[in-house]
Protein backbone atom coordinates (compact mmCIF):
# COMPACT_ATOMS: atom_id res chain seq x y z
CA UNK A 1 0.00 0.00 0.00
CA UNK A 2 1.08 3.41 -0.86
CA UNK A 3 0.54 6.04 1.78
CA UNK A 4 1.48 10.11 1.41
CA UNK A 5 2.69 11.44 4.76
CA UNK A 6 3.71 14.91 5.04
CA UNK A 7 7.02 15.66 7.35
CA UNK A 8 9.07 18.54 7.67
CA UNK A 9 12.52 18.98 5.90
CA UNK A 10 14.26 18.40 9.47
CA UNK A 11 12.77 14.82 9.68
CA UNK A 12 13.92 13.90 6.32
CA UNK A 13 17.41 15.00 6.50
CA UNK A 14 17.45 13.22 9.64
CA UNK A 15 16.65 9.77 7.94
CA UNK A 16 18.86 11.06 5.35
CA UNK A 17 21.47 10.74 8.02
CA UNK A 18 20.54 7.00 8.91
CA UNK A 19 20.56 5.93 5.07
CA UNK A 20 21.82 8.92 2.96
CA UNK A 21 21.20 6.45 -0.09
CA UNK A 22 17.26 5.97 0.43
CA UNK A 23 15.89 7.88 3.55
CA UNK A 24 12.46 6.63 2.37
CA UNK A 25 13.19 2.82 3.24
CA UNK A 26 14.73 4.19 6.64
CA UNK A 27 11.91 5.71 7.62
CA UNK A 28 9.55 2.50 6.33
CA UNK A 29 11.80 0.36 8.45
CA UNK A 30 10.91 2.66 11.38
CA UNK A 31 7.42 2.56 10.72
CA UNK A 32 7.86 -1.00 10.54
CA UNK A 33 9.35 -1.53 13.73
CA UNK A 34 7.01 0.41 16.06
CA UNK A 35 4.03 -0.96 14.23
CA UNK A 36 2.45 -2.62 17.20
CA UNK A 37 2.76 0.57 19.33
CA UNK A 38 0.11 3.09 19.50
CA UNK A 39 1.39 6.60 18.86
CA UNK A 40 -1.22 7.12 22.45
CA UNK A 41 0.74 4.81 24.60
CA UNK A 42 3.25 6.52 26.66
CA UNK A 43 6.11 3.85 25.75
CA UNK A 44 9.78 4.49 26.49
CA UNK A 45 12.36 4.35 23.82
CA UNK A 46 15.58 4.41 26.13
CA UNK A 47 18.44 5.70 23.11
CA UNK A 48 21.37 3.23 22.31
CA UNK A 49 23.68 5.36 24.67
CA UNK A 50 21.47 5.15 27.26
CA UNK A 51 20.76 1.72 27.13
CA UNK A 52 24.79 0.77 27.09
CA UNK A 53 25.47 3.38 30.60
CA UNK A 54 22.08 0.99 31.82
CA UNK A 55 23.94 -2.40 31.03
CA UNK A 56 26.90 -1.10 32.80
CA UNK A 57 24.82 0.13 35.76
CA UNK A 58 23.68 -3.34 35.57
CA UNK A 59 26.44 -5.47 34.82
CA UNK A 60 24.37 -7.29 32.16
CA UNK A 61 23.05 -6.53 28.65
CA UNK A 62 19.38 -5.64 28.19
CA UNK A 63 17.82 -6.96 25.17
CA UNK A 64 13.89 -6.62 25.71
CA UNK A 65 11.58 -4.60 28.16
CA UNK A 66 10.90 -7.38 29.89
CA UNK A 67 15.00 -8.42 30.58
CA UNK A 68 14.91 -4.58 32.18
CA UNK A 69 11.73 -4.92 34.26
CA UNK A 70 12.71 -8.53 35.30
CA UNK A 71 16.46 -6.77 36.79
CA UNK A 72 14.80 -3.93 37.88
CA UNK A 73 12.60 -5.81 40.26
CA UNK A 74 15.28 -8.27 41.25
CA UNK A 75 16.97 -5.31 42.72
CA UNK A 76 14.13 -3.04 44.58
CA UNK A 77 13.96 -6.27 47.33
CA UNK A 78 15.93 -8.23 48.82
CA UNK A 79 14.93 -11.76 49.46
CA UNK A 80 15.68 -14.17 52.67
CA UNK A 81 13.54 -16.90 52.00
CA UNK A 82 9.79 -16.13 52.40
CA UNK A 83 10.91 -12.61 53.27
CA UNK A 84 10.86 -9.56 51.19
CA UNK A 85 12.49 -6.31 51.71
CA UNK A 86 12.06 -3.42 49.50
CA UNK A 87 14.71 -0.93 48.77
CA UNK A 88 13.34 2.80 49.15
CA UNK A 89 14.49 5.06 46.16
CA UNK A 90 17.18 6.60 48.16
CA UNK A 91 18.67 2.87 49.14
CA UNK A 92 18.42 2.10 45.31
CA UNK A 93 20.44 5.08 43.83
CA UNK A 94 23.55 4.22 46.60
CA UNK A 95 23.59 0.71 45.69
CA UNK A 96 23.67 1.79 41.71
CA UNK A 97 26.54 4.26 42.34
CA UNK A 98 28.65 2.98 44.57
CA UNK A 99 28.39 0.07 41.96
CA UNK A 100 29.50 1.61 39.38
CA UNK A 101 32.08 3.32 41.33
CA UNK A 102 33.41 0.45 41.92
CA UNK A 103 33.15 -1.15 38.24
CA UNK A 104 31.33 -3.93 39.65
CA UNK A 105 27.99 -5.66 38.63
CA UNK A 106 25.13 -4.12 40.86
CA UNK A 107 23.93 -7.78 41.64
CA UNK A 108 27.60 -9.15 43.10
CA UNK A 109 28.02 -5.48 44.98
CA UNK A 110 24.87 -5.64 45.95
CA UNK A 111 25.20 -9.24 47.60
CA UNK A 112 28.36 -8.12 49.02
CA UNK A 113 27.26 -5.30 51.01
CA UNK A 114 24.32 -7.44 52.25
CA UNK A 115 26.26 -10.02 53.32
CA UNK A 116 28.58 -7.81 55.04
CA UNK A 117 25.37 -6.46 57.30
CA UNK A 118 24.87 -9.69 58.16
CA UNK A 119 27.74 -10.27 59.57
CA UNK A 120 28.12 -6.96 61.38
CA UNK A 121 24.38 -7.39 63.06
CA UNK A 122 24.33 -11.18 63.71
CA UNK A 123 27.88 -11.79 63.71
CA UNK A 124 28.22 -14.52 61.44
Amino acid sequence: MLVSLKISDEVYEKYAEYDNSNPRLAMEQQLNRFKDISPKDRDLIIPSKARQALEVLLGRQIETPEDLVKVVDVMVKIKVGNVEIPLTEGQMKRLLSQAAFWHQPIEKFTTDKVKAGIVQALGV
